[in-house]
């Protein structure tokens, strides 16, 4: 998935390189066995997925951090992506919400640490 998000940044030039590179990390996302989890299990579409991706851009996490650009890998990865839409339906605060991933991104929380802080098992 790093290569996928590699060109994805390197298509910002290009809007239509850019759209072509999010479409594809998408379906990588969705082919996910833990990301289709989580969709079925909270109804979640491909277009929630951008809209989450574009949410955490917005709120700051449009960044690299540990090789991992934060948004992107925040949707392709079942811990975070879990997190994320557990912590909405619970009416977590986005601020709250976002400076979680950070610190999960940047290693201050580990492994599990996000299921843990919001009460769920690993799996």
């Amino acid at each position: 998935m790093e290569d996928v998000a590699r060109d994805f940044v390197a298509g910002f030039s290009d809007i239509e390189g850019q759209d072509a590179a999010l479409e594809e990390f998408l379906d990588l996302c969705e082919e996910d066995e833990g990301v289709a989890e989580i969709m079925r299990r909270y109804q979640l579409t491909r277009n929630d997925l951008q809209s989450i991706y574009d949410h955490l851009v917005e709120e700051g996490l449009g960044q690299w951090i540990n090789g991992h650009l934060a948004a992107l890998s925040s949707i392709a990865y079942r811990e975070p992506l879990l997190f994320y839409v557990e912590s909405q339906s619970r009416g977590v605060p986005s601020r709250e919400i976002t400076y979680g991933l950070l610190d999960y991104w940047k290693g201050r929380i580990p492994n599990g640490g996000l299921y843990r802080a919001i009460n769920l098992p690993s799996r």
